[in-house]
């Protein structure tokens, strides 16, 4: 008998673990869902140059390795055999405008950066790519995916008061 109740509140307890589990990643995607809908919507008012530099701090302070010019932008200096062997790229400018970078590893992570100028500003884009846990230092085959909190991070950087509208929002999001 005691042996059935014990077993009951070990299921009931389980049960209610899972269900949080749930519920939490449901909100954290809706949260998700939310960001990725406002930051698509959002130009800053910033030029490509102001937020391209920005984004790169944000990156650095990070601590992901940036290679060449942007390296020296934000203070770091370069390294040969980082330059040879990393994945990190240097910022490669479009015809249009445009904008990518890439950086090294740090963390299981990398990131690709896109920025296009859009009147009256600009948008930027952060993609994390993961590491393969099986071959060190290599991309894994899992698509890269928006970190849309580095995007806000960025929009503090450059327009808090247009962040501070778009975090209410994601508290409102479910």
């Amino acid at each position: 008998m005691v042996l059935g109740s014990a077993r009951r509140g070990v299921a009931a307890w389980l049960a209610a673990g899972v269900i949080a589990a749930c519920a939490s990643t449901k909100a954290a995607r809706a949260r998700a869902e939310y960001l990725g809908r406002e930051l698509d919507g959002l130009v800053c008012g910033k030029s490509i140059d102001h937020a391209w530099s920005e984004a790169r701090r944000l990156l650095a302070d990070r601590g992901y390795p940036l290679a060449g010019a942007d390296a020296k932008a934000v203070g770091k200096r370069g390294n040969a055999l980082v330059a040879i062997f990393a994945p990190a790229r240097a910022t490669r400018v479009s015809e249009r405008g445009s904008r990518t970078l890439e950086t090294g590893w740090s963390h299981g992570l990398r990131y690709r950066l896109s920025g296009s100028p859009e009147a009256p500003g600009c948008h930027v884009t952060f993609m994390a790519i993961t590491e393969d846990l099986t071959e060190h230092r290599r991309d894994s085959s899992r698509r890269p995916y928006r970190d849309v909190d580095l995007e806000l991070e960025l929009v503090r950087r450059l327009a808090p008061e247009e962040a501070a509208r778009i975090e209410a929002g994601a508290r409102n999001a479910r």
